[in-house]
């Protein structure tokens, strides 16, 4: 791979790395749920780094370039995460959806009691 896209993916990588940083110290973004998108700029800026350990692998699997298998890798990972956020998504809307539920009867509950 060119230096010079080396160093752009990784100034990137740090660039994105500080503003995570930033939200989780500000308490816009929970350190758990950064930690995923932690974990893959370190390896994409590792895979960055060392792209000799990718040559055989890209090899193998036909990419023409080693900088697309990063990109790849990348743009995996970060379906997986969104994946994850779904997921969570849809059972935080479900719980929201019960505790909705729950309080509109503990509501016409308490206003029975006060009718009778």
């Amino acid at each position: 791979m060119d230096y010079k896209l080396k160093i752009f993916l990784i100034i990137v990588c740090l660039l994105f790395i500080v503003y995570l940083y930033r939200k989780v110290a500000t308490k816009k973004m929970e350190f758990k749920s950064a930690f995923s998108f932690f974990f893959v700029i370190l390896l994409l800026m590792f895979l960055c780094i060392f792209d000799g350990i990718l040559i055989p692998i890209k090899n193998l699997l036909g990419f023409e370039v080693v900088s697309n298998m990063i990109f790849f890798i990348g743009f995996v990972c970060i379906g997986l995460i969104l994946l994850s956020f779904g997921i969570k998504i849809s059972i935080q809307e479900q719980k929201i959806t019960k505790l909705t539920q729950e309080i509109a009867i503990l509501k016409k509950d308490k206003k029975d009691e006060k009718d009778n």
